[in-house]
């Protein structure tokens, strides 16, 4: 259960069943998940790299992403894709990261 470890960490410790009472939408969850810890992104972005990078079908990642990691949502249900969708988390998170750098 070491497999995606980041990844689950953030899908069920920020897009919990009522992530939207805290955070609005899963930006602003990843933003919080990113500012918490000073390496949050990196760790993610290695894990949907993985993910990705393994030629996995959509049905595949669906597989991962509700059996392995076990999040119940199912991103497909807003018009994303799996593949899509965590490619634009990815992105995110190093985007929010890089603004994330030392006080000047």
């Amino acid at each position: 259960m070491s497999e995606y470890q980041a990844l689950r960490q953030f899908l069920n410790a920020y897009l919990y069943m009522y992530y939207t009472d805290d955070y609005g939408d899963e930006w602003n969850a990843l933003k919080a998940y990113v500012e918490e810890s000073d390496d949050a992104a990196s760790p993610l972005q290695s894990d949907i790299a993985s993910l990705l990078s393994a030629g996995r079908t959509e049905a595949e990642i669906s597989h991962v992403m509700k059996d392995d990691i076990r999040w119940g949502y199912d991103i497909t249900l807003t018009g994303e894709t799996w593949r899509g969708w965590l490619t634009k988390i990815s992105a995110e998170a190093g985007r929010l990261a890089g603004e994330a750098g030392p006080p000047s």
